[in-house]
């Protein structure tokens, strides 16, 4: 026993001395400039053919690089393929990396060696695959590239633009024709009936003061604001343009004069609703982009959007209820779905 306490000793002392040693290195470890995405984007934006995509299919591939002291990446090893074709696009792409933060050991730049693992996923199937690397692909793939993209039919549509107005019947003895602005955000489903919500701002010049038991000043051009839900079903949908229409029903405000301090009370503000009933008329401009949207493969399309309605406007005042027509052209973004895809 007493001839194993030095030894015993003499390794606790190594021990503590490695401990210390340890605690005052410091080491950084050496990564590819712009993160581990931007590296492995490199690969997965290899346009492989139809067939070595075939062999990919849900395969992990491990890339050993040696980086030297100055950050330069040099491939040394490939394993997961062997198919000779598939080789040589990986070793052509990494021949072209750009160069890695080196490793550092107290200030000290040094050699090392880097590992990358990559799962191809399985092309075409949605649930294939790592969903992360897959999204990354899909975003940074063109609309062209796809070999085809199949819409689900649900859709997310922002419609904002302007419009011109113009009142007839009653209304129209006190307001010009004039103009406003609108924006609609929309939800449509796979059998094409949607709906959503719905805000219009207009302005219309008064031509002869409303007869209300006010003496203030009124409003120069009073604003109306209709504020509501609509129901829409589409009777013609094309690849590239689409007519809907649209039953709306709004809530109806149009301030007569001017509120004048949060307290006042003496100011008049005409209520009631306004049922319509629109029609859109909508063609894409410009090409789609892919898109994933909250974890689903989606295509974004932009539109433009022509629009022409009636809105009977039901006031407390009869001398501003009557009929509004408008005409009035969006921008609309439609986010669609996609239940299936392929990259060519």
């Amino acid at each position: 026993m007493r001839h194993l306490l030095p030894g015993a000793f003499a390794a606790l002392l190594v021990l503590l001395s490695f401990s210390a040693f340890s605690q005052n290195t410091a080491s950084v470890q050496a990564e590819p400039k712009g993160g581990l995405n931007a590296l492995a984007l490199k690969y997965f934006k290899i346009r492989f053919t139809k067939e070595q995509r075939k062999k990919l299919e849900d395969k992990e591939l491990e890339f050993i690089f040696e980086i030297d002291q100055e950050g330069v990446p040099t491939l040394e090893a490939i394993h997961g393929v062997s198919e000779r074709d598939i080789l040589d696009s990986l070793q052509a792409t990494s021949a072209k990396l750009p160069g890695f933060i080196p490793q550092e050991v107290n200030g000290q730049k040094q050699a090392s060696i880097y590992y990358l693992k990559l799962r191809y996923p399985t092309y075409g199937n949605l649930s294939g695959g790592n969903g992360y690397q897959e999204a990354i692909r899909y975003n940074e793939t063109k609309y062209e590239d796809f070999a085809y993209i199949h819409k689900s039919g649900q859709r997310l549509d922002i419609v904002f633009g302007g419009m011109a107005n113009a009142f007839i019947g009653k209304a129209g003895d006190y307001l010009s024709p004039g103009g406003g602005m609108k924006t609609e955000i929309l939800y449509r489903g796979k059998n094409g009936i949607g709906g959503g919500l719905l805000m219009s701002f207009y302005g219309n010049k008064l031509k002869q003061d409303y007869p209300i038991a006010s003496d203030r000043e009124q409003n120069t051009a009073p604003p109306t604001l209709l504020l509501g839900v609509g129901l829409n079903k589409a009777l013609m949908a094309k690849e590239r343009k689409e007519f809907l229409v649209q039953l709306e029903l709004n809530y109806a405000i149009q301030n007569v004069t001017a509120k004048e301090g949060n307290n006042d009370k003496d100011w008049t503000q005409l209520q009631g609703f306004s049922p319509g009933l629109v029609g859109h008329y909508f063609f894409q401009v410009g090409k789609p982009k892919a898109y994933y949207y909250y974890g689903a493969p989606s295509v974004y399309v932009n539109y433009l959007n022509v629009h022409a309605g009636i809105r009977p406007v039901f006031f407390n005042l009869k001398e501003a209820t009557g009929v509004m027509l408008e005409l009035g052209f969006s921008f609309r973004l439609g986010c669609h779905g996609v239940d299936e895809y392929q990259i060519k």
